[in-house]
């Protein structure tokens, strides 16, 4: 095996375990162990267990912008579409897996941001950078007279994914669909259909 396919096996499997049980509440034996990895390779790839949770953020903010990008590239659908699609989409995933996994991004930020500067400032310009590709979505509806102009998108953009954050923790916490529904239909069905008339 090549280089970066172990590199890659280690992040993938440090994101699967950290999503599920936190930073702090992985160990990385158990991590070396389900990416069949010897315990000396880690320290090649990776300087400290911060250096890889660092990566391992990196990485899937990368995923997960790409996947935004997909339904936003979809050019069958207006922009409003495009968003609540992915929204959508997130929604039976995360039903699929039991609700066990939410955000890799909100989780750490609610156990690291009083823990780890860098790792703080990290997941804020993540979740800047998501945010602003969302506020660039709801700016072109606006252009295409989907939406009104009374609201400044770069803040219905923030808004959008800090309820979409705050749902992924109820759902988490109920083991239920529901607060994910309620986010779809308060936002794109009360919060934006109340922005068509100037």
């Amino acid at each position: 095996m090549n280089k970066h396919a172990t590199k890659e096996l280690l992040l993938e499997a440090g994101t699967a375990y950290i999503i599920e049980h936190g930073y702090h509440h992985s160990g990385l034996n158990e991590i070396l162990a389900a990416a069949h990895v010897p315990k000396g390779s880690f320290y090649y790839y990776f300087i400290s267990k911060e250096d890889f949770g660092l990566q391992i953020l990196s990485r899937f903010a990368t995923n997960t912008l790409s996947l935004l990008q997909r339904f936003l590239d979809d050019e069958t659908l207006m922009p409003v579409e495009q968003l609540r699609r992915y929204f959508e989409y997130n929604v039976d995933y995360l039903a699929s897996t039991g609700f066990r996994r939410g955000c890799l991004i909100g989780n750490l930020g609610q156990e690291l941001a009083d823990l780890s500067e860098l790792m703080r400032k990290h997941i804020d310009t993540i979740m800047h950078e998501w945010s602003a590709k969302i506020s660039e979505c709801l700016r072109q509806a606006q252009e295409q007279g989907q939406i009104s102009t009374v609201f400044d998108t770069q803040e219905l953009g923030t808004f959008c994914l800090n309820s979409w954050q705050g749902a992924m923790l109820r759902m988490k916490v109920t083991k239920d669909v529901r607060p994910l529904r309620a986010f779809i239909h308060l936002f794109f069905e009360v919060t934006l259909s109340r922005t068509q008339f100037n």
